[in-house]
């Protein structure tokens, strides 16, 4: 029998935040790993019940339902999300912008939210105040949703969690976000849907993040057609862009403040002809942009 006290590999799954999350650490003895596992789900678990668009009570849903009347106190966490999500907003000058939300109820994507009024198609990500005291208030109606960035903050968090724990090696899986820390880098299989056969497009990533918003695997149709898999803002307008695009535009790392490229990452980089800048693409679930880990 393998003693708890040896370095292993553990690794476990869980169904959060609309998919299953992953988490594998190797490198410390196992009733830690376990320790450390339970722990970065528990944040995980915050994010999904907090920035959720589906969940009655998230942060999201009662800001869609009462920000516009009065201002709404949320979560330390989700004010951070949100944070980021304004700063994101004005280096990518708008491209990224969570009051998507009205497109994707539009299309079906997701469900009306519990709201008594219709958004305005003025309204952007400059009509969202954070204020100071942690509140949040909308100064047009809209409607806001956090899925193309809550899973990739989620996923960070985990992994500074486990880093503070002592886990030296390890990946986070949360579907189409991944991030791998340590010393030794992992091969990534990406989805493309590619129709080559026996040609599997793969990156080696090193303390590094990729993520995705493919649904070459499991395509769905919406009001309007096929789903798209990104929307791109051009001169005020959203257009959809084809699956067949989307695959080669996944593992540009970035920078998460600037969106500028990071010299000598370890990530392989590829780039579909006249496809828009990546830094400058919002994904219908999430926004594809990469950050090098510290």
């Amino acid at each position: 029998m393998r003693s708890s006290s040896l370095p292993s590999i553990v690794e476990r799954a869980r169904p959060l935040l609309g998919t299953y999350v992953a988490i594998r650490v190797s490198g410390v003895p196992e009733s830690c790993a376990h320790g450390a596992i339970d722990a970065a789900f528990d944040q995980i678990a915050l994010v999904h019940h907090r920035m959720s668009f589906h969940e009655a009570e998230s942060d999201v849903s009662r800001l869609n339902e009462n920000a516009l009347r009065h201002a709404v106190q949320v979560h330390p966490r989700t004010y951070e999300v949100l944070r980021w999500a304004q700063q994101i907003a004005e280096a990518s000058h708008g491209w990224f912008d969570v009051t998507v939300a009205r497109h994707l109820v539009a299309w079906g994507v997701l469900p009306r939210p519990r709201s008594a009024y219709d958004p305005d198609p003025r309204a952007s990500w400059r009509d969202i105040e954070l204020r100071r005291d942690g509140a949040v208030r909308f100064h047009r109606p809209t409607w806001i949703d956090l899925g193309g960035i809550a899973k990739g903050y989620a996923v960070d968090r985990a992994v500074e969690l486990l880093r503070a724990s002592g886990v030296p090696q390890g990946c986070v899986n949360a579907g189409g976000d991944l991030r791998v820390f340590g010393p030794a880098a992992e091969r990534v299989r990406l989805r493309t849907g590619s129709r080559v056969r026996g040609v599997v497009p793969v990156v080696d990533v090193e303390n590094a993040s990729i993520a995705s918003s493919g649904r070459a695997r499991r395509p769905r149709s919406i009001a309007t057609g096929p789903e798209p898999a990104f929307l791109v803002r051009r001169g005020g307008s959203l257009y959809r862009r084809r699956r067949a695009d989307q695959d080669r535009a996944v593992t540009r790392p970035e920078q998460r403040a600037g969106l500028a490229p990071l010299p000598g990452d370890r990530v392989r980089r590829d780039r579909a002809p006249g496809l828009a800048n990546p830094r400058c693409v919002t994904s219908c679930r999430r926004f594809v942009f990469h950050r090098r880990s510290a």
